[in-house]
């Protein structure tokens, strides 16, 4: 967290998607599962044509899949 010139508390970014494997979901060669529905995607850094997410920040990411 910082504080800007105005006194403002501001925090540093913090990127999250929730992805899901909706019914029009589909494999690739690799046989990747691919996850085209993003309920959200704060950030903008998960992308739904390649289900890749690329973190923008260093840090620790928590990714499950079930």
């Amino acid at each position: 967290m910082r504080i800007d010139s105005s006194g403002n508390i501001t925090q540093a970014a913090q990127p999250s998607f929730l992805a899901r494997n909706a019914a029009s979901a589909t494999f690739n060669s690799n046989a990747d599962i691919l996850y085209p529905d993003a309920n959200h995607n704060i950030g903008g850094h998960y992308n739904t044509s390649n289900s890749t997410f690329t973190a923008p920040v260093s840090g620790s990411y928590f990714v499950a899949w079930s």
